[in-house]
């Protein structure tokens, strides 16, 4: 991200993040084990990189997050944005096999 802010300063409409939901149970092979202090270093870092890029007062922000870190990542966005306002979105995805639905929580963030 550090590459990008001399060329985008405050020229980015909109960011997305997927991280790390940081949830033992899923299927991403990356790394999804995080200590919390580290895992909220990791978003942190990418909160105030992401910051610095977006046009102020005229962005939106997308991050997607399950239930684990969701309210950790909440306050680390409200300290990084404390000036905008914070909308959650709840979507349950029906998925899996015919034979019985899986019901999942995605939790999205919006600036």
């Amino acid at each position: 991200m550090e590459l990008l802010q001399e060329k985008y300063r405050e020229q980015v409409k909109c960011i997305y993040i997927d991280p790390p939901y940081n949830a033992k149970s899923s299927e991403i092979l990356y790394k999804n084990t995080f200590k919390h202090a580290s895992w909220l270093s990791l978003m942190n870092d990418r909160l105030v990189g992401g910051k610095r890029l977006l046009i102020p007062d005229n962005f939106v922000q997308f991050i997607a997050i399950d239930e684990i870190e969701q309210e950790l990542l909440g306050q680390d966005i409200s300290r990084v944005f404390p000036e905008n306002k914070k909308i959650v979105l709840v979507l349950f995805i029906i998925r899996e096999d015919n034979k019985e639905r899986i019901y999942r929580t995605l939790m999205n963030l919006l600036l």
